[in-house]
């Protein structure tokens, strides 16, 4: 099993703003990777995945990480968090626009489903 964690560079315990920052520092870096990366940020960010691949990964009882895990976010960095969500929007937008570049249809079509589950987010 990969470890999501490492792959964003990231501590177990980082905060939701850590995470996200690390996508977005990623995705700069590496953009053909931004379909991957967004797959682990779906993952680290939702709290009911994040809740099973913590247990998963620790081979804890899932209750015990529920028990020991945080989701609060401090007052200080909900502006950051803005901001990253901003970018993220930004991103989704400028990254499906592109579709308008290519006619290559293995991209479109994974284009649709990068832009679909952004969406779900």
């Amino acid at each position: 099993m990969k470890n999501l964690y490492q792959e964003l560079h990231i501590d177990v315990h980082a905060s939701l703003l850590q995470i996200c920052q690390s996508y977005q520092t990623l995705c700069t870096k590496n953009p053909q990777k931004i379909f991957y990366y967004t797959k682990i940020l779906n993952i680290l960010t939702n709290q009911k995945y994040k809740l099973i691949y913590d247990a998963m990964l620790t081979g804890m009882d899932i209750r015990l990480v529920y028990y020991y895990s945080s989701s609060a976010i401090l007052e200080e960095d909900e502006f950051m968090l803005a901001q990253v969500i901003s970018w993220i929007e930004q991103l989704r937008e400028f990254v499906y626009d592109t579709k308008f570049f290519t006619y290559h249809s293995l991209y479109l079509k994974r284009l649709e489903g990068w832009y679909d589950e952004l969406e779900a987010f």
